[in-house]
């Protein structure tokens, strides 16, 4: 009889599959193309683009009988006189591969002003050309119609042809199709075999097999980002030897070429004016006025160049891969790599901190926050605006996330096996991925350190554990941090003269790096807003949301305000106000995890104390303290979860925790295109067919 109504169950379940198919198809066949089912009863024109009025200087009719945009410019129009009734406008475009952009300003015969702006399309530019539909629709007769068009400078783009009134095309998007259908198939089964209700230790087969689907998704996206990012046959290796000032680019390079010279200044000889000037080098104006040359945003000492950021990447990503191929990865190569790391040591860390403070877990929630963490945290948007800043910033979520794990790894089989665990080995290996920190992103010791004390009290307050065993795992932790600070100091000490200088006050850039001072300390309040509650700016395309400048200057010095998206955005930070509920069925280590969140959230303060006061406000800035406290919210909401009495109130309780997840990875997705300089957005650069798609989705 079970295998019956287990049949009779699957053949509903295949039966809902079937019909939630069809109505896709439906929508997307007669939804999203319906226009393509009818005729616009309205004559066709074929306009020749020599009848077009247009700026010389901006367009040119060539020999070829296209209408070219001058290369150098990145704006140009030209104009059309059409006195004939128009549903619609299709251009014929070609050019270098790119993504450009057309605004269309028409003035029909119901309009006795100036042509206003009727439609936008965004649009990805061929070599062999390409069609852009335009939905332009005149009351009456269209008398005057403006075409401006948005496109890359130094790149080639011409219009052969020019139709109104055309069939519209039918696009069918299968894209479109998958992401409208796989959530709602995913539902279904999930409602329908009870997954929403399964709950797991940690150790049955079910999760591990859960465990590598969310791994493998998380992985494909960051593939996916990486093809995306260099879509257009960029190379992924850089020959090595090279000219060093031919890759000013990226930072790590040059360090890896100076290592490779035993030395710690870079291969690049500066402008003899940039020396003249002494300590007015570090002023732009002082530069500008010299005429002097310098490279943007690296450190200047005593007439040599050196690179600021942290050396551990070139030790652990550049010397392996030149080791294997001959070669070194570019940026783009280096973040997708650090990309896949992050994706499992924050798995490990989370998994762990799980074990830590949770006894069991409903599975799809446990899964759903390890998602939420990893694109609420950015890793994402690091990885596609591959630039130096952000594999500095991806190398800290490594190191922390790989401390973390194998810290509380460490902490979980003390606990369990006591001295006859391998727990010093694990500690010792959370002491080096530890102090990598401070090779890496120095900042994010702070939170990482207040993370990860209170375990270790725990541990060392263990009455069970013996004084010599307390020694030797203390000593296993303690000693690869002395040994790696010491190495930081001397690698300082090598480059500025000073073994607590790591280069920032000598940078060259537009701001002067300021020294801390205790003021900063008030300004704490201003730095909770932007880092948590400065907002980025909505939009009804592609991609949602993106990053704003909302920042106001009081602090009488120069401060470096850039596109920011606070934290708050991310729904999953909410369970953070869970912190304050106690959690009875696994009250062993309830003390330790508040003890954990207070230690966080002051690590946290004093880390935005030191971003605010000594670098700004930018949204990857807030990458230094996301990890933590997302962990933290995560426990949080499945302890939540696990404390509520009834089906009914359970039910309601996972309902608002899926959809607190499910829109943090929404908006994480958004802000990984979103996140940063669209100019920078190496997806949109060199993919912008993959661009357009995404951004015409439902349009």
């Amino acid at each position: 009889m079970p295998e019956v109504s287990d049949n009779k169950k699957s053949n509903q379940v295949l039966m809902k599959c079937a019909i939630i198919v069809a109505a896709v198809l439906f929508v997307e066949i007669f939804g999203f193309n319906m226009q393509s089912f009818f005729n616009t009863g309205l004559r066709q024109y074929a306009i020749d683009p020599s009848f077009v009025s247009a700026n010389p200087a901006e367009m040119q009719y060539g020999a070829d009988k296209k209408l070219h945009l001058n290369p150098q410019l990145q704006t140009a129009s030209f104009a059309l006189g059409a006195n004939v009734p128009v549903k619609n406008i299709s251009l014929t475009v070609s050019g270098a591969p790119q993504i450009a952009n057309v605004r269309v300003f028409a003035r029909d015969s119901d309009e006795k002003f100036k042509p206003s702006l009727v439609y936008n399309k965004l649009f990805a530019v061929k070599t062999s050309g390409s069609e852009v539909f335009l939905k332009v629709k005149s009351r009456g007769n269209l008398q005057d119609v403006i075409f401006e068009i948005s496109k890359n400078a130094n790149a080639d783009f011409a219009v052969s042809q020019i139709k109104l009134n055309v069939t519209p095309p039918f696009n069918f998007s299968w894209l479109r199709f998958f992401v409208i259908l796989l959530p709602v198939l995913f539902i279904i089964f999930s409602r329908s075999y009870g997954w929403h209700k399964t709950v797991t230790d940690l150790n049955d087969k079910t999760y591990k097999k859960a465990s590598a689907a969310a791994l493998c998704l998380a992985v494909l996206f960051s593939f996916f980002i990486y093809k995306a990012s260099t879509g257009l046959g960029k190379p992924t290796s850089v020959s090595y030897p090279f000219n060093a000032a031919q890759n000013t680019a990226d930072p790590y390079l040059l360090v890896f070429d100076a290592f490779k010279k035993g030395q710690t200044h870079l291969d690049i000889t500066p402008d003899p004016k940039l020396i003249a000037l002494g300590q007015n080098a570090y002023s732009q104006g002082a530069r500008e006025n010299a005429q002097a040359y310098a490279l943007h945003d690296y450190a200047f000492f005593k007439g040599k160049y050196y690179v600021y950021f942290g050396a551990a990447p070139v030790i652990l990503i550049y010397y392996p891969y030149y080791m294997l191929t001959g070669s070194l990865p570019s940026a783009e190569k280096t973040t997708f790599i650090l990309s896949l790391l992050c994706i499992v040591f924050i798995f490990g860390a989370y998994m762990q901190v799980v074990k830590t403070f949770c006894k069991k877990v409903n599975l799809m929630l446990l899964l759903a926050t390890y998602l939420a963490i990893l694109f609420g945290s950015l890793i994402f948007m690091l990885q596609l605006f591959a630039y130096r800043y952000e594999i500095a910033h991806l190398g800290g979520y490594l190191f922390l996330s790989a401390s973390i794990y194998f810290a509380f790894k460490a902490y979980n089989r003390i606990e369990t096996l006591g001295e006859k665990s391998k727990g010093a080995l694990f500690l010792l290996l959370a002491g080096i991925t530890f102090i990598c920190i401070g090779f890496t992103r120095p900042n994010v010791l702070l939170v990482g350190f207040a993370f990860l004390l209170p375990a270790a009290l725990k541990i060392l307050s263990n009455k069970n554990i013996s004084l010599n065993y307390k020694k030797k795992i203390s000593a296993a932790f303690v000693a690869p941090c002395i040994a790696g600070l010491a190495l930081i100091f001397y690698y300082n000490f090598a480059r500025f003269g000073s073994i607590s200088d790591f280069g920032t006050t000598h940078n060259l850039s537009g701001i002067v790096i300021r020294e801390f001072n205790p003021e900063m300390i008030l300004r704490l309040p201003r730095a909770i807003f932007y880092y948590f509650f400065d907002m980025p700016e909505f939009s009804p395309v592609f991609p949602w949301i993106r990053s704003a400048i909302h920042t106001y200057n009081v602090s009488g010095s120069a401060f470096y305000g850039d596109v920011n998206a606070g934290i708050m955005l991310i729904p999953l930070t909410w369970g953070l106000f869970l912190w304050w509920k106690k959690n009875p069925e696994y009250s062993k280590n309830d003390s330790l995890l508040k003890t954990t969140a207070w230690a966080a959230f002051a690590g946290t303060a004093v880390s935005l104390i030191v971003l605010y006061g000594l670098s700004g406000v930018v949204t990857r800035y807030s990458c230094d303290v996301r990890l933590c406290l997302f962990l933290l919210a995560g426990v949080f909401m499945l302890n939540c979860y696990n404390n509520i009495e009834g089906d009914a109130a359970k039910s309601l309780i996972f309902k608002i925790f899926a959809a607190a997840c499910a829109l943090s990875v929404f908006f994480g997705f958004c802000l990984t295109f979103g996140g940063n300089w669209e100019m920078w957005n190496l997806v949109k650069n060199n993919s912008p067919e993959i661009y357009a798609k995404l951004f015409n989705l439902f349009i």
